[in-house]
């Protein structure tokens, strides 16, 4: 039998359970439903293929549930073609009425319990990265297998949606191979990361309305303040200009040359200076510094020298 949400009876049972905690294990699932052992595992395996579940990113053999504003839509729109219209009402109510019963639930459980783990913050990041009109910032000062940040599901919603993303890691983010995939596939998506020496803080950043971060002790804070949210902008903003694109350079992206001539460039293109002085003063040839220029006012969106300079400095590049 098929439930009003497109899942059969016990898969819809096995989810809506899910729903109720952060992570499950298979064990847990299994005391808690009464069912064999196996059978779950049945289950947790077609729903993961299906976009339902993922694993934990904060213990080791567990499972969360994605978050049903997230998962839900993409599975009907994956069933689509298949549906007639009346069926697809049908199923999309469904899916709507489940929705609107765990934001009742997560809104309920934020006021009673303090978010913490990888986990909580995926679920509060699904949630509102759903609703996200126009950018998705990431920053992300390290690797955690699981966390919302190398989410393809989530990063495939938004881009369906023509939302912007921008992922600012950690330069030590290049040399691991899951995170180096991620990127690559990030990349031909034409919403590569761009690396860093050093992210400050773990944080999403949705629509410059609200910012979901993390803190060294595990804990997930909902930013709404204005001022907080002001802050992180401006950081996340200095740090994706100055960001590299490519292993193999950690300049802002689309320059060429080395990172201090670079801010050497700015600096003096920030006094006013001549190409032929800038290139007189750095050791270089005028074609390197009008090179360096054209890429900086292109990167920074400048119409002159000066200003591209001025930019810099007010994005802390120099």
């Amino acid at each position: 039998m098929k439930t009003d949400i497109g899942l059969t009876g016990n898969t819809d049972v096995v989810y809506r359970t899910m729903l109720r905690h952060s992570r499950w294990s298979p064990e847990e699932l299994s005391d808690a439903l009464g069912w064999p052992l196996a059978e779950v595992a049945d289950h947790l395996g077609q729903m993961r293929a299906d976009g339902l579940v993922t694993a934990s990113a904060d213990k080791a053999g567990a499972y969360r549930a994605v978050e049903p504003a997230l998962a839900l839509p993409a599975l009907v729109l994956r069933c689509f073609r298949k549906l007639d219209e009346d069926v697809m009402r049908s199923r999309f109510g469904g899916v709507q009425g489940v929705i609107a019963l765990r934001d009742r639930y997560a809104e309920q459980y934020r006021h009673n319990k303090g978010l913490r783990g990888f986990d909580e913050m995926a679920a509060t990041v699904e949630r509102y990265a759903t609703g996200a009109d126009e950018e998705i910032t990431f920053l992300v000062p390290r690797y955690v297998p699981g966390a919302v940040e190398f989410s393809a599901q989530l990063a495939e919603s938004a881009l369906r949606r023509n939302v912007t993303l921008r992922p600012i890691w950690a330069a030590e983010l290049m040399q691991l191979g899951p995170a180096e995939d991620y990127a690559r596939w990030l990349d031909n998506r034409c919403a590569a990361p761009r690396f860093v020496a050093k992210v400050p803080a773990w944080a999403v950043l949705i629509d410059k309305r609200v910012a979901v971060t993390i803190d060294s002790a595990g804990v997930v804070e909902v930013q709404w303040d204005e001022r907080a949210l002001g802050t992180l902008y401006t950081a996340a903003e200095r740090l994706w200009c100055q960001g590299a694109r490519t292993r193999g350079s950690m300049t802002p992206a689309g320059m060429d040359g080395g990172t201090d001539r670079l801010e050497s460039v700015l600096s003096l293109l920030s006094d006013g200076l001549t190409d032929d002085a800038v290139a007189r003063r750095l050791g270089v040839s005028v074609r390197t510094v009008r090179n360096d220029v054209a890429s900086t006012m292109k990167v920074l969106e400048s119409r002159s020298r000066f200003q591209a300079g001025a930019t810099a400095a007010r994005l802390g590049l120099i």
